[in-house]
C-alpha cells in the first residue's frame, strides 16, 4: 500500500484519534492546531505536529499543503472555522479532504465549500456500539449494509483444529469469512488448507440474524465452561 501524506486540522480528541490511526497505517501525518499549549503537549508523543492558524492560507502554504495527498478537517465546535479550512484546502489543491460534521446541515455546508467526505464521529460511534450491543462474545462489528454486518470474532471451539474448507460456517450459519488473523496478529487469506486454532480471529460477513445465531452459540460454550 502507498504510503499517503495527510494533514490533519485540529488536533482535538478526534483529531489525535485520526492521527494515531494513520500512524498505525504507516502514513506520514503532520497535525495543525492553533492552540500553542495544545501543540506542545503533542509533540512528544505525535512528533510532526506544527502550530498554525488554518483558517489563513498563508500558513498552510507554509506548511507545504500542496504537496499534502488529503486532510483531515477535525473541529468539533466551530462549524465557520470548518467552512473557511475546508475551502482553503481545497482551493490550494488538496485533492481529498474529509469533515467533521455534527448535522446533516454542518454536512451540506461543507459539501459546498468543497469537502470529499463528511463524517460523524459521535452518530458513528453509537451506531458502533448499538452493533456491539447486538451481539455478545465478538470482538468488533461494524455494519455493511441494511442488516449486513462484519464482525471480528473466535472461532467455536469444534471448528479448532479443522481446515477452513471443512468448517461448516456457510451450512450451519450462511456465514462467510473474508479474513483470518493468528495469534501473532498477521492477516491470512482464508485458504481453504488453512487449519484454524484457537488462538485466531474470524472476520465473518452475513445477515445479522445469521450472526446472532453464531453469537448465541458462543454464549452456549461460555456458559459451559462456568
Amino acid at each position: 500500500m502507498k504510503r499517503k501524506k495527510i494533514a490533519v486540522i485540529g488536533l482535538n480528541t478526534f483529531g489525535v484519534a485520526v492521527m494515531r490511526a494513520l500512524t498505525k497505517l504507516r502514513h506520514e501525518r503532520v497535525g495543525f492546531d492553533i492552540n500553542r499549549v495544545r501543540v506542545q503537549a503533542l509533540a512528544a508523543e505525535l512528533h510532526d505536529v506544527v502550530e498554525a492558524d488554518a483558517t489563513q492560507p498563508e500558513a498552510l502554504q507554509a506548511a507545504g499543503i500542496e504537496q499534502f495527498d488529503g486532510a483531515v478537517v477535525a473541529f468539533g465546535n466551530n462549524l465557520a472555522a470548518s467552512v473557511i479550512v475546508t475551502m482553503n484546502l481545497k482551493q490550494l489543491g488538496v485533492p481529498f479532504v474529509a469533515a467533521k460534521a455534527r448535522s446533516e446541515t454542518e454536512a451540506e455546508a461543507l459539501k459546498r465549500v468543497g469537502a470529499d467526505l463528511i463524517v460523524f464521529p459521535e452518530r458513528d460511534s453509537a451506531r458502533h456500539l448499538a452493533k456491539m450491543m447486538m451481539f455478545s462474545g465478538f470482538i468488533d462489528a461494524d455494519s455493511l449494509a441494511d442488516g449486513f454486518s462484519l464482525v471480528k470474532v473466535r472461532p467455536l471451539k469444534d471448528f479448532v483444529g479443522k481446515l477452513v474448507k471443512d468448517v461448516p460456517l456457510r451450512s450451519r450459519f450462511s456465514l462467510n469469512i473474508l479474513l483470518i488473523e493468528n495469534a501473532d496478529g498477521e492477516r491470512i487469506d482464508p485458504d481453504p488448507a488453512y487449519l484454524l486454532d484457537a488462538g485466531d480471529t474470524l472476520y465473518l460477513a452475513g445477515k445479522d440474524a445469521s450472526l446472532r445465531e453464531y453469537s448465541r452459540e458462543l454464549d452456549r460454550e461460555n456458559r459451559e465452561r462456568l
